[in-house]
């Protein structure tokens, strides 16, 4: 029985090539499609939060104060309070003596320093508002 011939270096070589640049593809794909997704994550965390902010001052319209936690807000959101979308732990809140500081520290859940993109941007609302981002204020 023949042996069968050796493949060439040269085919070898194409073959390989073929299989990196189609990994190189999927990996540029799959990184696209991440930064797409998390950016629509950030997105849903800002709807979020002006969602949490208008429940928490109907809240105190309705109640005289404004509420000691996020489920607090059940009624006046229909469910429960949204959860992070990037961690799916619940919003940060806390009441203080003025009123409330609700937030969301962004993907990398790290306070912001300097400028940031989306989706790493920190969305931060008190009881009068949205809260500027750090650095943003003009001189």
């Amino acid at each position: 029985m023949p042996r069968p011939k050796p493949l060439s270096p040269l085919l070898f070589v194409a073959v390989a090539g073929a299989v990196l640049l189609g990994i190189a593809i999927l990996f540029v794909a799959v990184s696209a499609g991440s930064e797409a997704d998390d950016h629509g994550r950030w997105e849903r965390a800002s709807k979020d939060m002006a969602a949490l902010f208008e429940a928490a001052n109907k809240y105190q319209q309705t109640t005289g104060e404004y509420p000691a936690k996020l489920d607090d807000l059940t009624a006046q959101l229909g469910n429960f309070p949204p959860r992070n979308p990037f961690s799916n732990e619940p919003y940060g809140y806390r009441r203080t003596l003025s009123g409330f500081v609700l937030t969301f520290r962004g993907k990398d859940e790290a306070m912001d320093v300097g400028e940031k993109q989306i989706p790493f941007k920190d969305i931060v609302y008190i009881e009068s508002g949205l809260v500027p981002p750090l650095g943003s204020e003009k001189p």
